[in-house]
């Protein structure tokens, strides 16, 4: 082989991830990892199985595994309760002041707030130390969705304490106790899910009937531009057609009509001369109190025309003799 074809063929290992030295952590899964080292490999498996042991309801247990050099093919089966073992072999390699810095090396705890505002040490009965920042972190985003309380991670050495702000919904932590950035919808996004939110309502014949649907979408939008990136369309949708935000979009005459439409046809069978005039004042009258209290529900709005037909004398109508 000349050395522009050694080039090449380097550059190949290179490029498709197998260069000379690297180690492939294969999970029995099929899943896999590139590391540099095998001791970097061993790190990763075994905070996985830290994670595992500390929170197992959370994290669970990773699956067995082989180390695989890609230089030799050397492979090197590793489970949760062999990983221990290597590293402690690949810690007697290592020079003789290895072993002590790694000794010196601190430890952290995970703090949440009580209801009475004390702080407790999560895992302090655990037989697992957390050694490194990164599953402090991790271990923390955990606890703040289970526990939805303020978190902060202490390291046991100095004792400083580092207050993090953490989302409940995801478990995402920042530093300093202070929100993460907000990713709000831009404006664009805002219009094209506002309308959505106007063909829903439109797609709905009790709703599209009772309100302006051109109306919930303005509503919507205004919504929208002012919530994150990940809101709940289904939540604004609620929320602008349903009082308060939705009085303006109360569609009476809609609701007139919703009301005499279906009233009509039913009355005109058992009271043909009364049908007509009654209808009318029993949707007017339902019409005005949803205009009251515009609660977008077909229970609510039923209780509404129940009332609406009392007030225009469907008793009187029923005492009566149905016209022939």
């Amino acid at each position: 082989m000349n050395k522009n074809s050694f080039l090449v063929g380097a550059a190949c290992l290179l490029i498709s991830g197998t260069a000379l030295g690297q180690v492939k952590l294969v999970y029995d899964s099929g899943r896999s990892n590139n590391y540099p080292t095998e001791e970097a490999a061993i790190a990763a498996y075994s905070a996985g199985c830290r994670m595992h042991s500390m929170a197992p309801a959370a994290s669970p247990e990773p699956a067995a595994a082989s180390i695989i050099e890609e230089s030799t093919g050397k492979s090197t089966p590793v489970n949760c309760s062999t990983v221990k073992t290597l590293q402690e072999a690949h810690s007697a390699k290592k020079p003789q002041d290895t072993p002590q810095k790694a000794t010196m090396g601190s430890s952290w705890e995970v703090h949440t707030q009580q209801k009475d505002g004390s702080w407790k040490n999560v895992y302090k009965d655990s037989k697992q130390r957390i050694s490194t920042e990164d599953d402090a972190r991790r271990l923390a985003g955990i606890e703040c969705i289970r526990r939805k309380s303020p978190v902060k991670i202490v390291e046991t050495a100095s004792g400083k304490e580092y207050a993090l702000h953490c989302d409940p919904e995801t478990g995402k932590v920042s530093n300093d106790d202070k929100p993460a950035p907000v990713v709000l919808l831009t404006e664009p996004e805002a219009g094209e899910r506002a309308e959505i939110a106007k063909k829903r309502c439109l797609s709905n014949s009790f709703m599209q009937s009772v309100l302006d649907c051109g109306c919930v979408e303005n509503k919507a939008k205004a919504e929208l531009l002012q919530s994150k990136a990940s809101v709940n369309l289904d939540a604004i949708l609620r929320k602008v057609s349903n009082p308060p935000t939705n009085k303006e979009c109360v569609n009476r005459t809609g609701a007139y009509e919703y009301t005499y439409n279906a009233c009509v046809p039913v009355m005109k069978s058992r009271h043909p001369n009364d049908a007509e005039p009654f209808c009318a004042c029993a949707a007017d009258a339902t019409a005005a109190g949803f205009v009251k209290d515009p609660t977008l529900n077909l229970a609510h709005y039923e209780r509404l025309r129940n009332a609406a037909f009392k007030q225009c004398g469907i008793g009187k109508l029923n005492k009566r003799t149905p016209a022939s």
